[in-house]
């Protein structure tokens, strides 16, 4: 859906729910060329990303109810493909790539943005665009140590395995 259908100048932006990935995008937009349109989206280290996976589903009703290392166990024989993420909870630990990549792995948006620089990555697409830079409100914070503080190198290791292709595509490394 356009958001700019009241006729005002201004970007015209894409409502995308969070778990749609870009093959739905595609097929559901089929008549919009999206190669029209500046189209973005961000990553998280996926190290980083397991550990809030972990915290996230420790805070809710439907609790991973374990701790950090039986968690990365857990991953390993659960589908964290997000077209089929069953819920909210599998959808936060979902692999990343399919949001940007289509099934013949080709990157289907112009930036990607990192978690880890998303004020500076959000200055970058906000100047592409057109609109003012604004503050990012910090919600929903989690108080946790450093990430590789989590991690023993049979967890680092699972993570590694499970999160492969996010690895590569993204290029991310373990405490980098």
């Amino acid at each position: 859906r356009a958001s700019n259908q009241s006729g005002k100048k201004g970007p015209t932006v894409f409502y995308v729910r969070t778990n749609n990935t870009i093959n739905v995008i595609e097929k559901f937009n089929s008549e919009i060329d999206l190669k029209k349109f500046f189209t973005f989206g961000f990553v998280r280290n996926p190290w980083d990303r397991a550990v809030s996976s972990w915290k996230f589903g420790s805070h809710t009703g439907k609790k991973w109810n374990c701790t950090f290392n039986k968690f990365c166990h857990k991953l390993k024989t659960l589908n964290l493909n997000p077209e089929t993420a069953e819920n909210s909870l599998i959808l936060h630990a979902a692999e990343q790539h399919p949001f940007l990549l289509n099934k013949k792995l080709n990157l289907k948006v112009d930036f990607v943005g990192r978690f880890e620089n998303l004020e500076e990555d959000l200055a970058i697409i906000c100047d592409k665009i057109g609109i003012r830079h604004r503050e990012i409100p910090y919600k929903n914070k989690s108080s946790h140590k450093h990430y590789t503080e989590y991690y023993d190198d049979k967890t680092r290791s699972l993570i590694a395995e499970k999160y492969a292709k996010d690895i590569e595509y993204f290029g991310y490394k373990f405490g980098g």
